[in-house]
């Protein structure tokens, strides 16, 4: 269950001798001059991870969006932004709950930063809580499959068929079937998280939408029931949205892909 109490912490002091201090780097300006040095400097105090409190991860994070808004980055520069946020994935959840809206804004640049990457492709293979793959689409050109998998020692890119029968947490989007319901498509992007801690928050019935892929992946599932359970049609209704419940396991994983035309989001799954 979620806690009743939200804890704060008092930011730790780093000697960083050489470095600008992070409320400096926050409040600072960043261009494409010094969008590197900014990023490095950064994560010096982003590698704390366990340690960091909500005040350095709002601050963190205003950093990371100032840097997603930069048009035409460097992928370097993109994956040093994605492996801040791994960083802060490894924060206690109660920190990130208590940091304001950073989980929407960390969740909310990614599109940015996929779009204002300068690179077909960007990946993030390495990190210790998460996972990213993105390319840009070209709906006049035959394309396949693409997925990402967690391979637990580290993640994988995929391409071609869904494969069967294995264990791992994985997330497949048709290039084709995408480009059959849109064909301004302009990039995908897929992400596992190998926890959830972004994605606490009081909405607990959502619904999402799924592509051709997912489907056909679900008619696999066994789908015998008995047969008092199908003639039992009632349901038990949700609860009231201001009651507390029970919550999945920060430690759960999430897949998540996303589709962009252009500026716009075409669809999550």
């Amino acid at each position: 269950t979620l806690s009743d109490t939200t804890s704060f912490t008092t930011p730790v002091t780093l000697t960083t001798s050489g470095f600008e201090s992070l409320k400096n780097l926050s409040e600072g300006g960043v261009d494409l001059k010094n969008v590197s040095r900014v990023l490095n400097e950064t994560l010096v105090y982003s590698e704390q991870r366990s340690d960091l409190g909500s005040v350095e991860i709002q601050q963190i994070t205003t950093i990371l969006e100032k840097c997603a808004n930069l048009s035409g980055l460097q992928a370097e520069d993109s994956q040093k932004i994605l492996l801040n946020v791994d960083c802060i994935l490894s924060a206690n959840a109660s920190q990130i709950q208590a940091s304001g809206n950073s989980s929407q804004i960390l969740l909310g640049l990614l599109p940015t930063l996929v779009q204002n990457t300068n690179a077909t492709e960007l990946d993030f293979l390495d990190g210790e809580n998460l996972g990213f793959t993105s390319r840009s689409i070209d709906c006049s050109s035959v394309d396949d499959a693409r997925g990402l998998i967690d391979l637990g020692r580290d993640f994988e890119i995929l391409s071609g068929t869904t494969p069967k029968d294995d264990p791992h947490n994985s997330i497949f989007i048709s290039i084709d079937d995408i480009c059959k319901d849109n064909d301004q498509a302009s990039h995908m992007y897929m992400t596992i998280y190998r926890n959830r801690k972004l994605f606490i928050g009081s909405k607990q019935y959502s619904s999402y939408g799924s592509t051709t892929t997912l489907a056909q992946r679900s008619r696999s599932l066994p789908t015998a029931v008995e047969d008092d359970e199908i003639q039992n049609t009632e349901q038990e209704p949700p609860p009231s949205p201001c009651r507390r419940q029970i919550a999945l396991p920060d430690e759960s994983p999430v897949m998540s892909g996303t589709v962009l035309s252009n500026d716009e989001v075409f669809f999550d799954i």
